[in-house]
């Protein structure tokens, strides 16, 4: 009875170890880990947009100069939102969120060049745009197809 309870020990510890160590791997990519971060990272940007555009005052230059540091603040917040949803999307998706999420990184690091050339940003956003479009626009149909929202 021993020895029975002893192999009963030793597998469940080895059960668990193989649990353990497969998970150390990364995060799981599956259409619900996808899902789940996506409907997640939106309510947290949306929040922290809301909080970072209301300045609560009523001297309008207030407001618009709380409504453009929200704004820059939320060309990062999509960086970390696009990074999110590439560590978890499934094999099927995975290529698409990666480049999109590259691509972003991308458009921040060129943020601080935009400002002082208008026209080349104007350009440049054009052909970014133009670039990820195929791929934002899958990440898109799998978010409606299995998460039942858009990303």
């Amino acid at each position: 009875m021993r020895a029975g309870g002893f192999g009963m020990s030793a597998a469940s510890g080895l059960a668990a170890a193989a649990l353990l160590l497969g998970g150390c791997g990364g995060p799981m990519r599956s259409a619900a880990a996808f899902c789940s971060t996506l409907h997640s990272e939106k309510q947290r940007i949306l929040a922290e947009f809301n909080a970072s555009a209301n300045s609560g005052s009523s001297d309008q230059l207030v407001q618009v100069l709380s409504g453009l540091g929200a704004s820059l603040q939320a060309l990062g917040e999509l960086r970390t939102y696009f990074h999110k949803l590439s560590d978890v999307a499934p094999d099927e998706i995975k290529d698409d969120a990666e480049i999109v999420a590259k691509d972003w990184d991308q458009q921040v690091a060129d943020a601080a060049n935009q400002a002082a050339h208008p026209l080349s940003a104007l350009a440049g956003a054009l052909i970014n745009g133009a670039t990820m479009s195929g791929q934002l626009n899958t990440l898109n149909q799998f978010a409606l197809s299995h998460c039942h929202e858009s990303i």
